[in-house]
């Protein structure tokens, strides 16, 4: 995993659905699509563009998210595959996950 550090911002589409983005310029260069609920964060779907893959671009998006949740004390719903199956299998996401 590389070492470099992405710059995640926050772009709204609705009042309660959005996207967690890495930019370069005005260019996405990988994202992750939320819907932020009463008191849940659904995790829809994840994309990083190939010349980021494997170089913690994803993992950096997660980890945005977990703490926007943690942050407003909310859980969360990891529809996406990358998500789901990160957060399942690493007990450190164990108090930030819905239950089913």
């Amino acid at each position: 995993m590389s070492s470099e550090t992405h710059q995640i911002t926050e772009h709204l589409t609705e009042d309660n659905r959005g996207e967690y983005q890495i930019l370069s310029g005005n260019d996405v260069q990988a994202y992750m699509k939320f819907s932020r609920l009463e008191k849940i964060i659904i995790l829809h779907h994840t994309e990083v563009k190939p010349f980021l893959r494997g170089k913690g671009a994803g993992k950096a998006l997660l980890n945005y998210a977990v703490k926007d949740a943690r942050t407003r004390n909310l859980k969360i719903v990891p529809l996406c595959p990358y998500s789901r199956k990160t957060m399942e299998g690493d007990p450190k996401y164990a108090d930030i996950l819905q239950d089913a």
